[in-house]
């Protein structure tokens, strides 16, 4: 790679942080005070100059290591500390595996390193307390180490999307989300983080959820696709669940505990075997959305109609070809227009969203 290769990096300065883009697999790395007083002279650093005044520059990045030019190690350490780099985004570029001197970034706050081929979560990672939001999605991750839960100010985790097939216990006190989905786990993962508000599990192969799950400020489950044949009712113990997702698994029961979720909003629960509906749905006053299609349901309970905020019931591909009269408010059934026609009792608040 030639000198003009140098010259084409852009450094791009972003209120109090940076954001460094990548041009020709180079990133450079800039103290903040050193580029305000040269922001209005210099647009592009000049190669030569970076080389012989080290104070203009601190670090670059060549696709997969971080390396200083012509810098001795000590003096290279020295710089990257006082780096004051809150933000790295580096995605779709083939990086292998993460370098080790990123430990010495030590404001760093933001790590998206996705789409890329990264296989572990190092040490020298784990090191960066600083960090409040790692993205290692699309990556070959296959196991999530105990050292991660030195992070103890993350409150971002993106895994999707790599091979993860075994995990330590997270302590993460600060995590608020995390998603795991599109890996290959197949226990579901012990977590213990009290602010956690979403958790995504989906496209995995989980065959139950423990009966000593316990996350007290959970809003979101996404778990579609795994293989879950039944519910344990602690899980319904989660009373601040907005929305859950329970789509595409092995589900043959929903336990009278879901009366408990009064919070809920959304409520998924297509392409299981389901073959009935419990009554104790009535207890969810804030549900706006129930989604039943592809299951072995025969009639909607009638207690259905007590739901006071409910618009859309997605019934397709059910046995269903009775709605309950007695709608107060607006409801949009989905349903095929063949069960249309041959569904009885229809309802003056009732219209119908049909399905070819």
């Amino acid at each position: 790679m030639d000198n003009q290769d140098i010259l084409s990096c852009i450094i791009l300065f972003l209120g109090s942080n940076f954001q460094f883009r990548v041009v020709n697999k180079f990133i450079f790395f800039v103290h903040e005070s050193i580029f305000k007083a040269k922001m209005k002279k210099f647009s592009y650093l000049n190669y030569k100059k970076i080389l012989n005044t080290k104070t203009y520059f601190v670090a670059y990045l060549i696709v997969n290591k971080i390396k200083v030019l012509n810098i001795k190690y000590d003096l290279r350490c020295e710089l990257l500390q006082l780096c004051v780099t809150q933000y790295i985004s580096i995605h779709h570029e083939k990086i292998y595996d993460i370098p080790i001197e990123i430990s010495y970034l030590k404001n760093l706050r933001n790590l998206l390193i996705h789409y890329n081929q990264i296989q572990e979560i190092t040490p020298e990672l784990c090191s960066i307390y600083s960090l409040v939001n790692i993205n290692l999605s699309g990556n070959k991750i296959v196991v999530v180490p105990e050292y991660i839960n030195k992070l103890i100010n993350l409150e971002i985790l993106n895994l999707g999307g790599n091979k993860i097939f075994r995990m330590a216990p997270l302590k993460l006190p600060q995590l608020n989300e995390l998603n795991l989905s599109n890996n290959k786990l197949s226990l579901f993962p012990i977590i213990h983080a009290p602010k956690l508000t979403i958790l995504n599990l989906s496209y995995n192969a989980i065959e139950m959820i423990p009966s000593i799950i316990y996350l007290p400020s959970l809003t979101h489950l996404l778990f579609v696709d795994n293989q879950l044949i039944s519910l344990p009712d602690e899980l319904f113990f989660h009373t601040r669940l907005e929305r859950l997702n329970l789509e595409q698994n092995y589900i043959r029961k929903i336990p009278d505990s879901i009366m408990y979720l009064t919070n809920l909003t959304s409520l998924r629960l297509s392409q299981n075997f389901l073959t009935a509906v419990p009554s104790s749905i009535r207890n969810l006053n804030n549900l706006l959305q129930l989604y039943l299609s592809h299951n072995q349901i025969t009639v909607l309970p009638s207690e259905i109609i007590l739901l006071p905020k409910l618009q859309e019931v997605g019934i397709n591909n059910t046995l269903i070809n009775v709605v309950p009269i007695g709608f107060t408010q607006t409801l949009h059934i989905i349903m095929h227009n063949e069960q249309i026609k041959n569904t009885r009792m229809f309802d003056d608040n009732v219209s119908f969203i049909t399905i070819i």
